[in-house]
Order: C-alpha cells, then structure tokens, then sequence
C-alpha cells in the first residue's frame, strides 16, 4: 500500500473538513520557507508558563504562539538578575494545553509520510492540507484537553511548503517536548516556596536532558534564569531509562491519533504503515525513527491490535489522559543524576503543588506518589 493511499483514506478518518481553507490560520510562506531552508531546529516563542523563551521562529505570524517576555534569558557564562518570588502562571492550564497539543502535531508530521509517497514520489501539497482541514473538528481530542489548532498548525505549515527534512521534524518533536517539560516544571511548586526553581537548577543535568532528548540549554537556561542562578552544562555519561520515555511518548501519540479514526480501514492502513518488512508496507519506520523519541514498534503494538474492532471512545479518552502524566514521571525520574536524586526527591515531596499539577492536565497525586517511590529506590 503507497503512503498517499494512507493519505487518501482520510476521508475515513472522523472529521469535518472546512471548504474555505482562509477559516484557519493563514501561514506565511515565505516565513517558513526561510526557516525550513536554514534548517532552523527550534520551535516558535512559546509560551511555557511563569517566563517566555525566546527562540527562532517557524511560523512568526501565528498569534497563538506570540509571547510577551518578562525577562531575557542570558547565557550561562553570564550573571543572571534575581527575579521575584515564584508565582504560578495564571494561564498554566492553557500553555500545558497549547505546548502538549503542539508536540503531538509534530508528532503527527512525523508518522505522516510527509515527503514522498513508498515509491518515491512527491505528496500532493493538497492531500496533507486534506489533513490539515480534517482536523478542524475532533470532539475526542476535545475531549482530551487538546488545541485543535495547535495540533493542526504543524500539518498545515508542512502542507503549505510542501514537506521538511526528518531532522528538521524531530527538531521540532524535540523543542515542542522541552517547552511542555518546561511548563510542567515551571509551575509544580508551592506558590510560597521562593526556592523551588533553584533547587530544580541545582539538581537538574544538562547531560541527562539532553540524553532523554529534551533541549538541556532551553530548560536548564530557562529554569536558571528565573532562578537568579548560572546555568550548568555538565558532561555526564547518562545511565537512566530513555526507553520508558520513548515507550510512552509514542503510547501517547498512537492513542491521540486513534482518536481521528472512523473505522477499521483506517487502523490497518496505519497498522501497515509502522509494520512489516515488505515494500509495500513499513513505510513511516524510518521517518519515525529519527525522531529519537518514538518507537514505531510501539505503534504497532498498538494500532494493529484494533484492525478488527474499534475501541470505544471512552475508552480513548480515558486512555490518552493518563499518558502526559507518565510521561512528565518519566521526564523526571531521568533528569537528575544519582548525586543530586535524593536530596531533590526529598524537597520535591514537601514542596510539589499537587492542585497546580492537576490543573494542567497532569495526576498530581501520582507525581507525588512517584517522587517519593525514587526516594524509595534512591
């Protein structure tokens, strides 16, 4: 099966196509274009909760994505102003939203065969932007706490350029990660607690972000800049488990796309596309894979067991909301190394805000029960 066949079975996926494409956001070519030419590998300004980062642009026209900076963040050879007592971001809820629906539509650029069809030929621009305008509409990714618009806004960027590099996709997955990491972070602490963010700077690794494919200068710059502290980037030979996060980020995304399916044609058409070994199958693997985080065999564990009955959408929903959770679990667990684990372990118990964590869209209470299971194995 040719990968603009998967394309075509859109039509089966549950959507509502808009006839005027001017109804979503209008990309500016020749801004993307310039970015996708110097292969730029970071995301837009993104708002990540208590500051802005600022970094290049992929799309600087979407208003979604402006921010207003509160601060500049310096780097780490330089001296950083103290800022004021930690207070968490009135909008938190929204930028986890946002960031998370963001990472997930880059998600979906890679799994899409977004260059070339098995044969070797070109997509139709208008086939992704099919895509892209089916995705107007999704009750079930609603339902899951999701921006429509921040997931559809990869896709059509992508569609409107007519394709980008592997690295530059995973570029993105990679940036996208790290502001929904930063989100999460940035706003899991005590509104009293004035020490929160320099305790997550003393004790996070740049080595280990990094490993767990997170962006360690975009984090640790960030949570140091608010922290009133100097950057570290260590050199530490990671010895964590980058696995359970790529088991999970790919759950994560096999889950939220079943949520655009309509009917059993379309999970074997995407069971096909991350299984097998013969040419007419397997097709997104390699595309997949040099993302770094997802697994497409995790994919197929997953999608091909509904190529006979389709899940219902309860259970979709109840599936997917339990995977940011253990994915920022995760994320944690594998960012600090066995010299700082325990002491932060400890202060993170008596200083993690469950009610804040709950509200973006994260189980507090089973973040707190899993910091106090790493001191238990500490």
């Amino acid at each position: 099966m040719k990968c603009f066949t998967f394309l075509a079975a859109i039509s089966s996926i549950r959507c509502q196509a808009i006839a005027d494409p001017t109804t979503r956001r209008d990309v500016s070519s020749n801004l993307v274009s310039q970015a996708l030419a110097t292969s730029v590998g970071s995301n837009s300004n993104v708002s990540v909760g208590v500051s802005t980062v600022t970094v290049t642009s992929l799309i600087s026209s979407s208003p979604m994505r402006t921010a207003t900076l509160t601060e500049t963040v310096t780097s780490s050879s330089e001296p950083i102003p103290t800022v004021s007592p930690l207070v968490l971001d009135p909008k938190r809820a929204e930028y986890a939203r946002s960031n998370l629906s963001t990472f997930i539509g880059w998600s979906f650029v890679a799994f899409l065969p977004v260059l070339t069809d098995s044969t070797g030929h070109p997509i139709e621009p208008s086939e992704l932007s099919l895509l892209c305008n089916c995705l107007s509409s999704n009750e079930i990714l609603l339902d899951e706490g999701l921006d429509l618009y921040a997931i559809r806004e990869p896709i059509c960027s992508i569609a409107e350029v007519g394709g980008a590099s592997e690295s530059f996709v995973a570029a993105q997955i990679r940036d996208s990660a790290s502001n929904l990491y930063l989100t999460y972070l940035l706003n899991a602490g005590n509104d009293s607690s004035t020490t929160f963010l320099q305790a997550a700077c003393s004790a996070l690794s740049y080595s280990y972000l990094e490993s767990i494919d997170l962006s360690g200068s975009l984090v640790l710059d960030t949570i140091c800049g608010k922290a009133g502290m100097t950057a570290v980037h260590d050199n530490i030979t990671f010895d964590g488990n980058f696995e359970a996060i790529q088991v999970t980020a790919s759950n994560l995304l096999a889950w939220i796309f079943m949520s655009t399916w309509m009917n059993t044609s379309v999970a074997s058409v995407s069971c096909n596309s991350v299984s097998g070994d013969e040419p007419e199958t397997g097709w997104a693997i390699d595309s997949i894979e040099s993302t770094q985080l997802l697994l497409p065999w995790i994919l197929a564990d997953t999608w091909c067991q509904y190529t006979n009955s389709m899940p219902s959408d309860k259970d979709i929903v109840d599936t997917t909301k339990t995977f940011p959770t253990t994915l920022f679990e995760n994320q944690l667990k594998n960012s600090v190394t066995n010299a700082t684990e325990e002491w932060y372990w400890e202060y993170l118990v008596k200083n993690v805000n469950e009610g804040s964590l709950d509200v973006m869209g994260i189980n507090g209470t089973v973040i707190l029960v899993a910091v106090k299971n790493f001191i238990d194995r500490t």
